[in-house]
């Protein structure tokens, strides 16, 4: 007989693999959230409370900025214009060679500005009432001299003729007609006798500047293109004419709202082939534009 065999069965141990496993933390969240919120809430708190203090002092700050401000714009203001420190003392007159007129009488001239808060003194106010003094001043300069005084440059018109009225003294006069002062010597200037009664006085406008400018450029022509000198021109400003005796003793009748060398011009040619100083004239009219009327003497 065949033995069987037998199975046996072994049974092993069973180890148990040891695991690391992590260690969780006990519960405890719900106390750490509290005690942040606690602290953020504090901190929140504190900061809201600082940053109110801040904010306070800062307004308080610029408000007393702001005030001191106000307090030094309107110190300065009452001290620019309400303080003797900037009123008007001092008038100076500089460029004396320039100008006949003196410092004592721009003081004078000038006497209602002084007192007046310098800022507040216009220039052209001071210009005008040297203007209307002076008239013989051609230019006016005005300079503010801080703190209180004012100077004064003026520049006279040149004189350029003298002019003298029936039974009255000649006088010098300048670019713009205006009588500067009575004729001291004999000078090369045209010589200009103005019709009417009125007593001539220094310092009055008695021609004016366009038709003075006429006359010298009248005088120069006659000279440059009939060679002949001009003994004396009569003026008869409200007529517009001039009466012109020449050195041949003639006596030319112009109108001074013609172009003097057209005028001339017409002369020469109806005196061409003539000697000017062999012919002889009572008088020579060339008022009307391009017409010609001798009178001969008798």
């Amino acid at each position: 007989m065949i033995a069987k065999r037998s199975r046996l069965k072994i049974k092993l141990p069973k180890f148990k693999i040891a695991r690391n496993k992590r260690r969780r933390p006990k519960k405890t969240a719900n106390l750490n959230i509290e005690f942040t919120s606690k602290r953020r809430s504090a901190f929140k708190k504190l900061f809201l409370e600082k940053a109110r203090v801040n904010y306070r002092t800062q307004r308080l700050l610029q408000s007393l900025f702001i005030l001191a401000l106000l307090a030094l714009i309107c110190g300065l203001v009452l001290f620019v214009f309400y303080s003797n420190f900037f009123r008007l003392r001092n008038i100076y007159l500089e460029d004396t060679h320039t100008t006949m007129v003196s410092s004592e009488e721009v003081g004078v001239a000038l006497l209602e500005f002084k007192g007046q808060n310098i800022f507040l003194i216009r220039r052209g106010a001071i210009a005008k009432k040297v203007q209307n003094f002076f008239p013989q001043v051609k230019k006016i300069s005005i300079k503010k001299i801080l703190p209180n005084s004012i100077r004064v440059g003026m520049a006279d018109y040149s004189v350029v003729a003298t002019l003298s009225r029936d039974k009255q003294p000649t006088y010098l006069v300048n670019e713009a007609g205006v009588l500067t002062g009575h004729q001291q010597t004999e000078e090369s200037l045209p010589h200009f006798i103005m019709a009417g009664e009125k007593e001539l006085k220094i310092g009055e406008q008695v021609i004016q500047p366009k038709n003075l400018q006429y006359l010298i450029l009248l005088d120069s022509k006659i000279k440059e293109m009939l060679d002949l000198d001009v003994k004396f021109v009569y003026i008869i400003e409200a007529a517009q004419e001039v009466h012109l005796r020449l050195s041949n003793d003639w006596k030319i009748k112009m109108n001074m709202n013609q172009d003097p060398t057209t005028t001339l011009e017409y002369l020469i040619r109806a005196l061409h082939g003539y000697n000017v100083n062999e012919l002889k004239f009572e008088y020579i009219d060339l008022r009307i534009p391009k017409k010609i009327y001798f009178k001969p003497l008798e």
